[in-house]
């Protein structure tokens, strides 16, 4: 029996990306792991691993990504960064705090 040693995954995937993508939304927004734990109910390890591609998502964890971090599910596989709209953050922090 002949056995393959396991090939590694190329640069660039898009479970690479997808992670990078959450990472980058995540920072943009200056929000930390424990925030976005709040928001989503994903465990803070959880996003770790999946921001460091160790982790893979399910459906459900994406559309919870996305409401949370204001994009929608599309974006965690698009190659392009979406821009991010300036006003309505600084409204959303100004709601935040009473």
């Amino acid at each position: 029996m002949v056995t393959r040693k396991a090939e590694p995954s190329p640069q660039g995937t898009v479970r690479d990306s997808i992670g990078a993508h959450m990472r980058d939304l995540r920072k943009r927004r200056k929000m930390t792991l424990e925030q976005l734990s709040d928001l989503t109910g994903i465990s803070v390890s959880s996003l770790s691993r999946i921001e460091n591609t160790r982790l893979g998502l399910s459906i459900d964890k994406v559309e919870k990504l996305a409401r949370a971090l204001g994009v929608t599910p599309e974006t965690f596989v698009s190659r392009e960064r979406p821009a991010i709209d300036v006003a309505a953050l600084i409204e959303e922090e100004r709601n935040r705090w009473p």
